[in-house]
């Protein structure tokens, strides 16, 4: 471990170099990366056994902080300018989302699908953004495989970790203010900027959890007033961080009178009602006990989907790089699997993406 955690100072002091003749120029460094780490060992890292005594070396000590990136996060290294940085996945995933860095991802353990989308802006207002949502590409990463992080809007992605654990090493720039906030995108028609989510946005959500355990008419009192004083935004991601609580009969009335309220309005509750089931797909069918791993994979790319049309493009992109699905057979498996008040809800994301998954289900 020693051995490749020096390695990847000489590594990092060369890529110092080079990018400094670059004037340190964003765009310029994940081919700076990509050039210096040809045949870099780094698999040590992405032991977690090795994560104590890594931590018991000062100069790694003196880098941490708190982060909720992942469920393990680390650093490595960090010169002012540019990080290097490991994440542990233990069966969490994250939204759709863009970076204002760039960088160079290395699949250290695990394997992973990632699924990069574009974004067709027709509306654009303070921090939201309406238009049209589509998929790009989809692959998998091996271990073993590297990967470029593009900065700004170019790729939108979204990665679904289909081993636990999943681990990632990545060598990437100090965020760029040019490229403004990171956003994340909903299905099937807005980006939004998750900047919002500053302490007295999450504090906010922190009250109104604590009253939906036990004050249901506060709770609605509470919620009502925050949505009527909050941005579009703001509303976007309260909306989106308290699916698990107002998708349920007790609180659904409060989704209808905000969706009631006017277009923009019913336009991001449809995105709020797609990410729901997104959600359901990738962080419980996923998990059910007894999935095979194609079966794993199935229920991850119909998570990155959310209509016929963006599944085909996943799977066309999967065949290409020889990864067929027969969907219909393995979702028929899924589907076997899965308890009944799951399996319901299963069909139910499935028809409200517009799959069709009967004549799926029948062809299997």
């Amino acid at each position: 471990m020693w051995t490749q955690y020096r390695d990847l100072l000489d590594a990092a002091k060369d890529i110092e170099s080079a990018w400094r003749r670059e004037g340190n120029a964003c765009e310029a460094f994940p081919q700076i990366v990509w050039e210096r780490t040809e045949g870099l060992e780094l698999s040590d890292f992405g032991e977690v056994a090795n994560v104590p005594e890594l931590l018991e070396t000062a100069a790694i000590a003196s880098l941490q902080h708190p982060s909720t990136f992942s469920d393990l996060y680390f650093k490595l290294y960090d010169n002012g300018k540019f990080w290097i940085e490991v994440l542990n996945w233990w069966g969490s995933d994250i939204n759709v989302h863009d970076h204002n860095f760039s960088g160079v991802q290395f699949q250290l353990r695990g394997q992973s699908l990632n699924v990069i989308y574009r974004f067709a802006v027709e509306i654009a207002v303070a921090g939201l953004a309406l238009g049209e949502v589509s998929v790009a590409s989809a692959e998998l990463w091996n271990e073993g495989d590297r990967s470029i992080v593009l900065p700004g809007t170019a790729q939108p992605h979204n990665v679904s970790h289909l081993s636990i654990p999943t681990v990632s090493l990545l060598i990437r720039t100090y965020p760029n203010a040019s490229y403004g906030g990171q956003s994340n995108y909903f299905a099937p028609d807005i980006a939004a900027d998750y900047s919002v989510a500053d302490i007295v946005f999450r504090k906010k959500l922190a009250t109104l959890r604590l009253l939906a355990r036990g004050n249901s008419t506060a709770f609605h009192r509470a919620f009502e007033r925050v949505l009527a004083h909050h941005t579009h935004t703001e509303n976007l991601f309260t909306l989106i961080k308290l699916i698990d609580l107002i998708f349920v009969p007790q609180y659904i009335g409060l989704v209808h009178d905000y969706a009631a309220q006017g277009e923009l309005e019913t336009v991001m509750v449809r995105a709020v009602a797609y990410h729901r089931a997104q959600d359901f797909l990738t962080n419980t069918v996923k998990y059910v006990p007894g999935l095979s791993l194609e079966e794993i994979l199935a229920v991850s790319v119909l998570a990155a989907s959310f209509s016929q049309s963006s599944l085909n493009v996943i799977l066309s992109h999967l065949t290409t790089h020889g990864v067929p699905l027969d969907m219909a057979r393995v979702l028929a498996g899924v589907d076997a699997k899965l308890p009944p008040d799951l399996q319901s809800q299963f069909r139910a994301s499935l028809t409200l993406f517009g799959i069709d998954y009967g004549s799926q289900r029948e062809a299997a």
